[in-house]
């Protein structure tokens, strides 16, 4: 993939973006539907789901990527790096795509309540991003809520329910929610938010649980590590439950 310290591919702004929607029933590929909208990369959805004719996506969108950012001097190339959050529609009958900003820059992996996966859900947590491998806040979106089109930084107020700053010299990786009580019975964002924290001024890593609902700045609880975390990207959370069953195969 690399070649003379540069990638092999690039991205071509010129063209638009195609999004084909498959029928989770479809027997072959010739019932996927096309559907183009303003150029743009993504990395990372966080959910989609039905609404009446349309499939709606929420998604991080990326303009115009400088993909050699993530073999350089990714902290001075961050300013580059314009990841949204987004709302995609498309329409089944009509072949028509719209989409609408969420957010300001630069919000990525975005995670939301897994019980509600393929299904309309209200509420998103990201990361805010520091660098391209450093996170430095957790973020709440509300879709429920207006976003506020003035902002163009990532603050509370709008559809931005609350953020948890780490601190300085002090970056994170992928929040993972956890509810409270399995399934869709209790409130969406009745749970927790869990992630791995590097101290770059102590050297010490953890692993940070915050409140989902409130995103109080008091964490719920932080677990010291033995060892150093590096910094990642994508994490997922398992049971004791679970843990077990693959323990007895």
């Amino acid at each position: 993939m690399v070649k003379e310290n540069k990638l092999v591919f690039s991205f071509d702004d010129t063209k638009k973006s195609r999004f084909g929607v498959l029928p989770r029933y479809a027997k072959n590929e010739l019932l996927i539907k096309w559907f183009e909208l303003p150029n743009c990369f993504i990395f990372h959805n966080a959910n989609a789901w039905e609404e009446g004719d349309e499939v709606v996506l929420i998604t991080c969108r990326l303009n115009k990527p400088d993909l050699e950012m993530v073999s350089g001097d990714v902290k001075e190339k961050l300013e580059n790096f314009s990841n949204e959050l987004y709302e995609m529609r498309f329409n089944m009958k009509t072949g028509l795509a719209s989409q609408r900003q969420l957010s300001a820059s630069a919000a990525d992996f975005p995670r939301i309540n897994e019980s509600y996966t393929g299904r309309k859900q209200r509420y998103v947590y990201g990361t805010v991003l520091d660098s391209i491998a450093k996170v430095k806040a957790i973020i709440k979106f509300d879709l429920h809520a207006e976003p506020d089109t003035s902002k163009t930084q990532l603050k509370v107020g709008g559809n931005v329910l609350g953020i948890f700053d780490l601190g300085p010299g002090r970056f994170g990786s992928e929040a993972i929610f956890v509810p409270r009580e399995p399934g869709i019975t209790s409130e969406e964002d009745d749970g927790y938010l869990i992630f791995f924290t590097h101290d770059e001024n102590t050297g010490k890593s953890s692993v940070t649980v915050i409140d989902a609902k409130t995103m109080s700045a008091d964490p719920v609880a932080v677990i010291e590590l033995p060892h150093r975390v590096p910094y990642g990207f994508h994490a997922f959370f398992v049971t004791e439950e679970q843990l077990k069953e693959q323990a007895a195969l």
